[in-house]
């Protein structure tokens, strides 16, 4: 499965920031969210605003952890935040023991998901952000699976 959810027009870094607290507040223990798109598309306010909407004590600090490659942060539910950027695949992924943030007690963050798209379950939601020719964001959101479909109806309010 692969359904395409959306496509929404962010018009600046506030509104892709809510986008994270909707996803935020909506999610399940469990579920893990696939972010990319280029550099300064915004992945880190929508990062920022998914910890918001998960009550992270400061969600300020949740940052890209592209040199560290993994954080996590406390709130309602754990927040596991990965980049995976520098990775060259899933056997390095596997060396450093990334398959660990999948946990069923939290919510994980996947930065540059493309670079080891092999890592991530088989059930997740991707949000892919792109600039466009407003000076603002687009986001293209998909589910793989029901869980994902559901994190995202319930983003919805439905």
């Amino acid at each position: 499965m692969n359904a395409r959810l959306a496509e929404l027009h962010l018009a600046d870094a506030d509104a892709t920031r809510q986008l994270g607290v909707r996803l935020g507040r909506a999610a399940p223990p469990g579920v893990v969210l696939a972010l990319g798109g280029p550099l300064g598309a915004g992945k880190t306010c929508l990062a920022q605003g998914l910890a918001v909407g998960l009550e992270v004590h400061e969600p300020r600090q949740v940052t890209s952890p592209t040199f560290a490659i993994w954080h996590t942060h406390a709130g309602r539910c754990v927040l596991h935040h990965l980049d995976l950027y520098r990775l060259e695949g899933l056997e390095e992924a596997d060396s450093i023991g990334l398959e660990d943030a999948f946990a069923d007690d939290a919510v994980t963050l996947v930065e540059w998901y493309t670079h080891v798209p092999e890592l991530l379950p088989s059930d997740h939601l991707v949000a892919h952000l792109a600039h466009d020719a407003d000076g603002g964001r687009l986001a293209t959101l998909f589910a793989t699976g029901p869980r994902a479909l559901a994190w995202w109806a319930a983003a919805q309010g439905r």
